[in-house]
């Protein structure tokens, strides 16, 4: 099936200066309530809506088509749009953590045609129901990367395949997915989508 593609880590010194800006004491994380839609619904019994930090580097376009307001997305479910076409610079670390996915892009032979969103989220252990909610980052095509940049588990799951990472992992893939809560350590991850 190969729905999860891992790439090749080349670990370059970029990579490694931008772990050590998101491990920092003075790096600053903003706390995000939820990740998904607060009316989305699930099984309630398996999956959880997730509390964690988060440092957005690149806000994903935010509207479907030209009219601002409820609009229909291609998975025919309505959706609340804000009104920009584009990703929006939202962090001064935006340029470094760009390089760095290029980097990784370019020694894996990945040619990107624009980046939509690129996010550091940072994940807690938790007690009670471990998966979160299967979802889909966008309403439009897109695929996803994720780079792990800390060694603390938890699995990613897409389309019936799983990734169990270790640390500095990446992985992309396209369609919906879900993820288990780290079992021991704070979660960092880079999450980015593209075309």
């Amino acid at each position: 099936m190969n729905n999860i593609i891992q790439l090749n880590n080349p670990k370059t010194e970029l990579y490694h200066q931008c772990k050590e800006i998101v491990v920092d004491m003075n790096f600053p994380w903003f706390y995000s309530k939820r990740t998904l839609s607060p009316d989305l619904q699930y099984d309630r019994s398996k999956y959880r809506e997730i509390s964690h930090l988060t440092h957005s580097l690149l806000v994903r376009p935010q509207t479907l088509s030209t009219f601002v307001g409820v609009q229909r997305g291609v998975d025919g479910k309505e959706h609340r749009a804000t009104g920009h076409h584009y990703p929006i610079q939202r962090s001064e670390h935006l340029i470094p953590f760009e390089r760095m996915m290029m980097e990784i892009f370019d020694y894996n032979d990945i040619r990107v045609g624009c980046f939509f969103r690129m996010c550091l989220n940072l994940v807690f252990p938790s007690g009670g129901i471990q998966l979160t909610i299967p979802h889909e980052d966008h309403f439009y095509p897109h695929k996803n990367v994720i780079v792990y940049l800390t060694n603390s588990g938890g699995s990613t799951f897409v389309e019936g395949e799983e990734h169990d990472p270790v640390e500095d992992d990446v992985i992309t893939f396209k369609g919906e997915h879900y993820h288990k809560l780290p079992e021991r350590d704070p979660r960092i991850v880079l999450v980015a989508t593209y075309t």
